[in-house]
């Protein structure tokens, strides 16, 4: 018998019970995918144990896979207009970096951001997580910080 290997993948909100001793009302669950696809979700002391990384370990790759998560989410939420073709998104981006020498036509700047939000998107399905679109980006900012912006005037 082969010991089970775990990536992590994050925390998980979807629930608050460990998959594995059945304990509730946790604060923090931690989904872990084995090395044969299937994704389990833990607390933290128990994928602390199975995994074996202890729990300082676990903790920083836990927050390591939190972060590229988010740092994803950013990226299609942010990037998203510039690959959609948006006219008021390529000219903010004409706006914001004057100098670019790699992307000068509307047709590069619309390949080359259509190119990192689908690696973006690749990671967030990699994980399970919903990669939403930069339209719910977009509301989810506008919640934030109680301004009003559609993708009709989308910010110059």
């Amino acid at each position: 018998m082969t010991a089970t290997t775990y990536t992590v993948i994050g925390t998980t909100d979807e629930q608050d019970t460990c998959d594995c001793c059945g304990k509730r009302r946790l604060k923090m669950v931690v989904a872990l995918r084995t090395d044969d696809g299937d994704v389990v979700k833990f607390g933290r002391s128990c994928a602390a144990r199975a995994t074996g990384w202890g729990p300082g370990n676990l903790g920083r790759k836990v927050a390591e896979a939190d972060a590229e998560l988010r740092r994803a989410r950013y990226t299609v939420h942010n990037f998203g207009p510039f690959a959609a073709g948006h006219p008021g998104a390529l000219e903010m981006f004409r706006r914001r970096n004057p100098n670019t020498l790699n992307c000068r036509t509307d047709a590069e700047i619309i390949a080359w951001s259509a190119a990192v939000v689908a690696k973006a998107q690749a990671r967030l399905a990699a994980a399970g997580a919903d990669a939403g679109t930069w339209e719910q980006g977009l509301q989810e900012i506008n919640t934030r910080t109680g301004r009003y912006e559609t993708a009709d005037h989308w910010p110059l």
